[in-house]
Order: structure tokens, then sequence, then C-alpha cells
């Protein structure tokens, strides 16, 4: 594998230079590594530039299904011979080239953050899950907000079920005070809001993105766009 870490500024002065006009999340000094849990690593695309995307079969008879995002990440299952990696993809197995990223087996955040690690934990368990209108299981598939509402309760914190409802919960804050836990809403008024994510961390949210798609790990400006609102749903606790 090649050696690398995300780097949301170099991300966003390729591929979204409007980004600096947009208040950035803050980046801390005293991080700390947090396991993943037995058995559970994640495969994170840090060259981009070696990549061909995102394939059915390790083989030269796969068919392409996506093209990742530089600091995307997915559940890694296993190696699939000397060159590529499978992983999770929207309810199914996807196939990477090794070059095109990193293992890894651990997530950072501040330290101290034990709560917020279970959910990021809980969250990323997910990742590779399926898309489904209303849904609210790892196997049939979520919607935003089902995938919230089911991450929140593991951590043992309540919360209603839609999108619409959810915003109006807990504290909203400044993107300057946002910590992995936090909720990111898109939208442009309560009445209107159409997205839940729920932040991870160095500049990435996690969420249940769209049909085709599921459960994905990615920058938190992908939609281009500030996010209508940013909301603590776990009060003091970390």
């Amino acid at each position: 594998m090649k050696e690398g870490v995300f780097d949301q500024e170099a991300y966003n002065a390729v591929f979204f230079p409007w980004a600096a006009q947009i208040p950035q999340p803050p980046v801390y000094a005293d991080m700390a590594d947090y396991a993943l849990g037995e058995g559970v690593s994640l495969f994170r695309v840090t060259n981009t530039w070696q990549s061909d995307g995102l394939w059915t079969s390790p083989t030269a008879d796969g068919v392409l299904i996506a093209a990742p995002l530089y600091g995307e990440l997915f559940r890694y299952v296993e190696d699939a011979g000397e060159d590529w990696c499978k992983v999770r993809y929207s309810g199914g197995d996807a196939y990477i080239r090794k070059e095109s990223g990193v293992i890894e087996t651990t997530i950072q955040m501040q330290q101290g953050m034990d709560k917020r690690a279970q959910i990021v934990r809980n969250a990323i368990n997910c990742l590779g899950c399926p898309y489904l209108y209303g849904g609210q299981d790892p196997i049939a598939g979520f919607d935003c907000s089902g995938f919230v509402n089911t991450i929140m309760k593991q951590a043992g914190i309540s919360v209603t079920r839609t999108t619409k409802t959810l915003v109006k919960e807990g504290t909203a804050i400044d993107v300057s005070q946002i910590r992995p836990g936090d909720l990111i809403f898109f939208g442009a008024s309560e009445e209107t809001v159409s997205h839940v994510a729920i932040y991870i961390g160095n500049g990435q949210i996690i969420h249940a993105h769209s049909t085709g798609y599921g459960i994905r790990a990615e920058s938190w400006n992908y939609k281009g766009e500030a996010p209508f609102r940013i909301v603590n749903v776990l009060g003091d606790q970390n």
C-alpha cells in the first residue's frame, strides 16, 4: 500500500477551490487513535490518480461501478489477489486497486471522546449498506434519517425519526464547534431540509447518500454548499 493521509485542505484546493469561502471544521492537535473494533478495517482512498475506480470484479470482465473520491472510506473485506482489495459498496462487494489507498484499523479524534467514538464506530460498521427510502435496517437498507436514528439509539441517544423533526432537536452550533457525532443538515430552511449526515471528524461525514451509493463516508462539503444547520444532540457527553 502507498502511504498517505487524508488532507482536506489539499482536497478542497484541487476539487473544490470555492470551499475556502465556506467556514471549515476545526483541526485539533490533541488527537488519539480509537480502535475500530475486532475484525473491522477501512480502505481509505489516498491516490485517485492511480485509481481506475470500483469494479464488479478484479478481472478483465469486470464492470466499472463508480469513481472513488480522494479521502473516501470503504469497509475493507479482504485482499483479492496481489493487486486488488475487496470492499463493501451499496449492499454488495466491489473491488479497488491496492495502490489507490491504505488500510486503516483506527479512527482519529480528540482524546476523551469515548461516547462520540462509539457513535463513529457504529456508523462505520454500516459502511457499504444499501440505501432504502424509509429504511432502518442494515440488510434491507437505510434512508438518511433512519440511519442517524439507528446509530444514535445504539449509543443510547434518543432522537426522532425524520429529518424535519431531527433538525429541531439538540443545540445548533457553529462549524468551529463541530465534533464527531454531531449532525449536519442540508437544505434551505427547517421546512425544506432534505438530508442529514453524521460528522465523523477530519472534515468528513457518513450518511445514507442515495440509491446506488448506500452508506457512504466522504467530504462534509460534498454538496458544494454550506450546510443549513449543525446540531449537537449529545449535549455535554463526549
